[in-house]
Parts: C-alpha cells; structure tokens; sequence
C-alpha cells in the first residue's frame, strides 16, 4: 500500500510517532495549539533515548498529518531537518586485495567486489540478473531500486571476467 508516495513501513513509523505525541498530550493533534506540538518536539530532541531518525519520523509524520487534513499553518512551524552527510571509509589497495581474497569460492570474491566497485545494495545484488550485465558498454543496468528508480553502473573489467569464469565454472 502507497499513500502519497510514501511506503506502507514508513506510513506506519509516521503514524507511531504521531500517536505518542497525541497520547502525550491525552488528546487528538487537531486539537493541539502550536506551542504544544513544539514543545513536544523540543522533549523528543532534548531526550537522550529518542534517536534522530525517530525525530525525523515524528517531524515528518506531523508534516504529512497536517498536510492530509489541510492545515498548513500548524505544518509551516514545524522546523525542516537538514540531513547530514557521512563521509564514506576508502580502503588502501592493500586492504581491498585481502578484502577481496578472503573468501575462498570465487563466486563470494565476485560478489564482495562487484559491491564494492559499483557501490551496490544488498537488494540490487539479489536482483540482478544477467541479462542486466552491458559488457559492451561496461555497464550494470539496475532496475526500480530504492525509491523505485532504475539506475546504470559502471562495470570494471576484473569483475567481468571474474563473473565470466564464475558462469563457465557452474
């Protein structure tokens, strides 16, 4: 089930943390003033067990509520979150040659690099079939992955013919 672009897990994270700020206050979110729902949210971001994404739940559950019911002042408000950036971990050529050669089957060393290189998703993994490989064009095509999106990658000639003698030796 999809409501409004959003999944059926995420509709349920929103609407979890949309009922315990109603509970927290023993009454509807309609009929909430402002100030109680900021002040709920400064708790929620003061308490040191609530996480950020269960924050970014509750904002944005509240967000998509007050939207459903047309009530843009109370959403207006409510504060944007800014997302944070995680700088990724690169690897030394020392440490992806023994990454690489760790497992013994062959198959597991294609597999382990072919994530690495084209930064794949454990789904987009599962997903792939061989059709999808492009050796011509030295591309992945990846098909409705996360948000639904297709995408195409870029395919190094090691892995190609790692996966070659993979398919020849099953």
């Amino acid at each position: 089930m999809v409501i409004g672009g959003y999944s059926s897990s995420t509709l349920f994270c929103f609407g979890r943390a949309v009922a315990k700020v109603s509970l927290y206050w023993k009454k509807s979110l309609l009929e909430l003033e402002l100030e109680e729902v900021n002040q709920s949210l400064h708790a929620l971001a003061e308490e040191k067990q609530a996480s950020s994404t269960y924050f970014k739940h509750t904002v944005y559950g509240l967000h998509f509520f007050y939207r459903l019911y047309g009530i843009d002042d109370k959403r207006i408000a409510l504060p944007m979150i800014r997302h944070t950036r995680k700088l990724i971990i690169v690897f030394s050529k020392e440490e992806l040659k023994r990454l690489f050669m760790a497992p013994k089957s062959l198959k597991h060393r294609v597999i382990l690099a072919l994530i690495y290189s084209a930064g794949l998703r454990i789904s987009e993994l599962c997903n792939l079939k061989i059709t999808d490989i492009n050796s011509d064009r030295m591309q992945l095509q990846i098909h409705y992955s996360k948000g639904n999106k297709s995408r195409h990658l870029i395919l190094i000639d090691h892995i190609l013919v790692g996966l070659r003698k993979h398919l020849i030796n099953s």
